[in-house]
Order: structure tokens, then C-alpha cells, then sequence
């Protein structure tokens, strides 16, 4: 199977466009893809938005048009900040949400970005995650392979498998 990931997006338009712009790449390729996209939230006043002001109720509509077969969010929230938006996506749509937490928020420290989470601590969340709707956990910011590798433990130990 071959998967196209439009991820880190805050501009539905441009998502949506990225999603609609690989469907047409794969067909006029003659190729079968599956198109996951994901949006960056940051909490507001007003529930949890991109930075262009986009909230899951917007993303699930735009994206579910625009053809995407699995939908989420990805960077800019540590594991537990993303237990609401998992549970905002899922009350909307059945498709596939792809759900992937940084390390933790960052900490600058000497003008660097550092992710203080680690993987055992990021893994403990699973089971929330899980349960909120997530269908696929991965990282982004200050993750590694050890972050993944817990990661999966989990997974497996939620999927007894």
C-alpha cells in the first residue's frame, strides 16, 4: 500500500488542496494510494484551533471532501493535550485518525527547543489516547526511536497483541 501523509498544516485550504493534489498525482499515475492529512491545534478560548483559526469541525468537514482516508493531528501538543482533540475528531467522523504527540511541550533552554517527555511516560497515555478515538499513535517533535518503540509496546499491550 502507498500512503501519502499531508501533515504539520495549519491552513485548511492548503490542506485540503495538498489532499486533492495527491489524488490526482496517484490517479494520473495509475497508482492506489491512501492520503492521511493532519492539522497543528494550539488551545484557545474557544476550544482547540490552528493557527489560522481552523477548529475539527472544519477540519473533518474540508478534509472528509477533499478525499483524505485518515485525518488527525500531529506536532505542537504533547501526548495528554491531545486526549481533547482525538476525542473532537472522533466525535465527528468513523474514518481513521492518525494521532501523533510531540515529547512533551517544549522547554527552551540556551535558545533550543528541548522535549522532556520520555518514552515511558509518553506511552502510559496510550490506553487515553485509545479510548478518545485514536486508530494510529505515532511522534513528532523530540520523539525518537525509543519513544516509538515504547509506543508500540503500548499499543500492543492495549490491542493484546
Amino acid at each position: 500500500m502507498r500512503i501519502v501523509c499531508v501533515e504539520t498544516m495549519i491552513d485548511l485550504t492548503e490542506a485540503c488542496c495538498a489532499v486533492r493534489g495527491a489524488r490526482r498525482a496517484a490517479r494520473e499515475l495509475g497508482l492506489a494510494v491512501e492520503v492521511m492529512a493532519t492539522l497543528t491545534y494550539g488551545p484557545t478560548p474557544s476550544g482547540y484551533r490552528t493557527a489560522m483559526g481552523v477548529d475539527v469541525p472544519q477540519t473533518v468537514a474540508g478534509l472528509t471532501r477533499a478525499g483524505a482516508d485518515v485525518l488527525g493531528s500531529n506536532c505542537g501538543n504533547g501526548i495528554e493535550q491531545m486526549l481533547p482533540i482525538a476525542a473532537a475528531f472522533r466525535a465527528l467522523t468513523a474514518l481513521p485518525l492518525l494521532v501523533q504527540a510531540n515529547a512533551g511541550l517544549p522547554v527552551l533552554e540556551g535558545g533550543r527547543a528541548m522535549f522532556r517527555q520520555g518514552p515511558e511516560d509518553m506511552a502510559r497515555h496510550v490506553p487515553s489516547l485509545a479510548l478518545a478515538g485514536a486508530s494510529i499513535i505515532g511522534g513528532c517533535c523530540g520523539t525518537g526511536p525509543a519513544h516509538i518503540a515504547a509506543l508500540r509496546r503500548a499499543v500492543d499491550a492495549e490491542l493484546g497483541g
